[in-house]
């Protein structure tokens, strides 16, 4: 195996490991209210469960008075019927916390984390192992 096919290999590997670093984290339900949770730490993001069912990711979330604020993160581009872009990405955003139904917050998933590094280094031995079987 020539050079440049185990560097395209390792390539390759490390762009399947930046593929599935998402799910090395998951959305976890906090227990306690929207107050408390901001009171205890600033979390950068949460995702907010309403009442009517809709979820909303918000960045920098703050609370003033008895309304939720934050910037909408949406990061996946939604479009209606004729094409026009609807999502409300960077918008900022406002909810009574009386229609907030729970907050989640981002935590690591330690089983898949370990999955994806563990794959990521069997992929790097593998590919070494390959090109050193050649250069006998």
């Amino acid at each position: 195996m020539k050079a440049w096919q185990v560097g395209y290999r390792l390539q390759f590997g490390w762009l399947l490991v930046i593929v599935g670093l998402p799910s090395c984290t998951k959305w976890q339900v906090q227990q306690v209210p929207p107050r408390q949770l901001l009171a205890e730490g600033q979390p950068d993001k949460i995702r907010v469960a309403r009442n009517d069912t809709r979820k909303v990711v918000l960045q920098r979330p703050e609370i003033r008075g008895d309304s939720l604020y934050g910037i909408r993160d949406e990061s996946a581009l939604r479009l209606d019927k004729a094409g026009r872009q609807t999502s409300r990405h960077g918008a900022h955003e406002a909810m009574a916390l009386a229609e907030v139904q729970n907050v989640a917050v981002r935590k690591t998933n330690p089983v898949t984390t370990g999955l994806l590094v563990g794959a990521g280094v069997a992929l790097g031995f593998f590919a070494i192992s390959l090109s050193q079987l050649d250069d006998r």
